[in-house]
């Protein structure tokens, strides 16, 4: 094996895996959580909201869509969630109230998520520009400026401090509200303190218009003007006199980093008010300039988090869906499936689910292993040769290995541990163990779940992640136990999308730990050799057999060749009437390699001269040494020590044997 340092971003993030540029908006999936409300008449209801930005829509329990319709005119109107019927991308209210009937026996149908992607076709396949011509200076060993600019509505403000922000993203050890850690503490753990995001809040500006003007809906319920909200809320910081220089860290003229937290909730909350803003990382449609510093990249998030109709779910915004969107700034995808008919990644990455981990947010997964490579903080190990290899817990020790199928550069496997300590603690399950992720550097999203870029290997088999069934469980991971290969023939296997197999499996996972360990072996060795006589005649028809495993018998030169798995521990034996064997049989531990010149010496009663056949010549050998003693003595059958008449008797018994 080798170490390969995959030295900055820019070989991996701009030119290899996320191919030519374009400025696509990248939003965070829906919270998943769901949404308990009461019909007019009191009815409880469970309501789902799935999506994001780009297409988003409200369902029941079961996947049917539902919308909220006013009945009802004056004083006497209410509010009602309905079933609806999906055209065209578009949901039509139904007469039939959610929590009255059984959509099924209605004939209605469940969501398709198909048509509610071609509005957002363009941006599902296209990678992530980044507006460095090279990555920001504070991708590794630096501080990377994070300007965080605090946005009121004419309608509506920011409920909370400034300093409770600067708290939220910059305080060392932040635990305010049930939190797990600031911003701050966020890339500090998951960089292993390569990257310090160090954010300059500043007090709020105050915008001209309602927020209702900036995040209302077109008629797909995308946000109409959020950029316009960036760009005016820039222009007043600049007329209050900030300077933006302080906040280009790299002297790059670009700023590092732009965060803006508008008052109010946020849409991606169920049942929330429609015209919150979603929140996204974008990219204004002409940069704007202020004190020669440009900008262009921006990511936007609630001040406010929960839900409109709780209010003992609403608090400060939690840092999950912040650092998703910072992720973006560092150059790296969404790893949720666009297309909303599969989970993506799950929650065991922050640019999938994992940015809800916790308490909606509290304790947002570490990046996967791809991320974390791409970004140049844990740079892989290439496993080329066999051997057992040991991995501690990816959230605190910057370690993972990639194996690579011969001649499938742009397509690879990473192996992690994530036991779960840190920011990992609400990964799914308890035991946890290896995730081993399947890379396709040829695909821009994890939009087609049939070849994801970003691929986990569902350790158990079944594929529930990626049948949208759930976000991730204890199945998934490799352990001692549970799945513990990873090879040519097991359910997954290490075969590339083209049937290539990777050249090593991977074999005895040990048990689930802050180190793990995993023996990575050839599919196959070989055991060979010859079975002679004393004299050197070759010995035909003599079964080899291995422990468990399959058998063979010996050519007319006396030549065997058997086949067992990598790793194979046993012994072979060999086998023929009549025959006996020096040794008796031999054992093999462990094999990496093959194994040849494992010779065995075979013995026929009567065969005096050791041409594996008995007749005359064996007979006038007797005859030749009548009578003499000794261990040498040639033609001992009885092993007396003398030639004599138990011999003759032998031979006779024998005769015609070969």
């Amino acid at each position: 094996m080798k170490r390969q340092m995959w030295k900055g971003w820019r070989l991996c993030i701009i030119s290899v895996l996320l191919g030519p540029a374009a400025a696509p908006l990248l939003a965070v999936p829906a919270c998943p959580a769901p949404m308990e409300v009461h019909q007019p008449d009191g009815t409880p209801v469970t309501v789902f909201l799935r999506g994001d930005e780009r297409a988003h829509w409200h369902q029941d329990d079961q996947g049917f869509p539902v919308v909220q319709e006013r009945r009802g005119r004056g004083k006497g109107a209410s509010t009602w969630w309905v079933y609806a019927q999906q055209h065209n991308g578009m949901f039509k209210p139904t007469p039939h109230a959610l929590g009255r009937t059984n959509p099924k026996a209605l004939g209605l149908k469940r969501v398709n998520p198909k048509p509610l992607r071609r509005a957002a076709a363009a941006d599902a396949n296209l990678p992530v520009q980044s507006d460095y011509a090279s990555p920001p200076a504070a991708s590794t060993g630096a501080a990377m400026g994070n300007l965080v600019l605090l946005v009121n509505f004419a309608d509506l403000a920011v409920e909370y401090s400034r300093e409770g922000y600067e708290d939220l993203f910059n305080q060392i050890g932040y635990a305010d509200d049930g939190a797990g850690g600031s911003v701050r503490d966020y890339y500090l753990e998951v960089s292993y303190g390569q990257l310090d995001v160090v954010a300059t809040v500043v007090e709020p500006v105050t915008l001209d218009n309602g927020y209702a003007w900036y995040g209302g809906n077109d008629t797909y319920g995308r946000d109409l003007r959020p950029r316009d909200m960036i760009v005016e809320a820039l222009a007043k910081l600049d007329q209050r006199g900030f300077d933006f220089t302080t906040v280009d860290l790299n002297r790059d003229n670009r700023i590092d980093g732009l965060c803006v937290i508008h008052a109010g909730g946020g849409e991606e909350y169920s049942g929330n008010n429609p015209n919150y803003i979603w929140s996204h990382m974008g990219s204004l449609l002409s940069a704007a300039v202020h004190d020669g510093v440009a900008i262009s990249r921006y990511h936007t998030e609630p001040a406010r988090r929960g839900w409109d109709n709780n209010p003992s779910s609403q608090g400060i915004t939690r840092i999950g869906v912040i650092c998703h969107e910072h992720g973006h700034f560092l150059g790296l995808p969404d790893l949720y499936d666009y297309g909303y008919d599969s989970r993506g990644v799950g929650d065991f990455c922050i640019m999938g689910y994992g940015c809800w981990n916790g308490d909606y947010g509290t304790h947002p997964a570490h990046f996967s292993a791809w991320c974390k490579m791409s970004l140049g903080w844990m740079p892989p190990t290439i496993v080329t040769s066999p051997g057992r290899f040991f991995l501690d817990d990816a959230a605190v020790a910057p370690q993972m290995y990639l194996l690579l199928p011969p001649g499938q550069f742009a397509e690879f496997f990473l192996i992690e541990n994530r036991h779960g300590a840190g920011f990992d603690q609400y990964l799914p399950g308890s035991q946890r163990g290896i995730l081993i992720w399947h890379i396709d550097t040829t695909r821009y999203s994890n939009d087609d779940q049939t070849r994801y870029r970003v691929d986990l290997e569902e350790a158990s088999g079944v594929q529930h992640v990626q049948l949208n069934q759930n976000d991730g469980d204890d199945a998934d991971y490799f352990r001692e136990g549970s799945a513990a290969e990873f090879t040519e023939t097991t359910t997954p296997n290490n075969l590339s999308y083209g049937g290539v197999p990777l050249g090593l499996n991977i074999v005895n996972v040990g048990p689930a730990g802050p180190t793990m360990s995993f023996d990575a072996v050839p599919p196959r060795v070989t055991i060979s050799g010859h079975v002679r006589t004393f004299t050197g005649a070759a010995v035909a028809n003599v079964e080899l057999a291995a422990t468990d495993g399959p058998s063979t018998t010996t050519d007319p030169n006396g030549f065997y060749q058997l086949t067992v798995p990598g790793g194979w521990s046993g012994t072979v034996t060999p086998s023929r009437a009549n025959w006996t064997f020096e040794p008796a049989e031999r054992s093999f531990s462990f094999m990496l390699a093959d194994a040849a010149d494992r010779d065995f010496a075979g013995y026929l009663p009567g065969d005096a001269d050791g041409d594996a056949t008995v007749g005359y010549a064996d007979f006038q050998i007797l005859y030749d040494h009548w009578s003499q003693s000794g261990d040498w003595a040639q033609g001992d059958f009885d092993g007396n020590g003398v030639i004599g008449f138990g011999d003759f008797q032998i031979l006779l018994d024998h005769w015609g044997l070969n």
